[in-house]
């Protein structure tokens, strides 16, 4: 019984070199996850802008001319 609480009151140097590599590898995948997912969405957020612009201009170039449309058949 003493042997067994002495053996898991220190770990070998290989079982805390083992320990310290998963949690260097866990943080590591971690960050890259983690800056990926920032740079995605910030990446749909910058294309979805750049959509939503083009549509609104689109639109007020529509209206526009609808506009000087309706005027021109007003005079007529």
């Amino acid at each position: 019984m003493q042997k067994l609480l002495t053996r898991f009151e220190r770990p070998k140097i290989q079982t805390r070199l083992v320990i310290c590599y998963i949690m260097f590898a866990v943080a590591t995948v971690t960050a890259v996850i983690y800056f990926a997912y920032s740079l995605a969405i910030q990446s749909v957020q910058d294309t979805v802008e750049v959509q939503l612009t083009t549509v609104a201009r689109l639109k007020k170039d529509s209206l526009d001319q609808w506009v000087d449309d309706q005027q021109r058949n007003a005079i007529f």
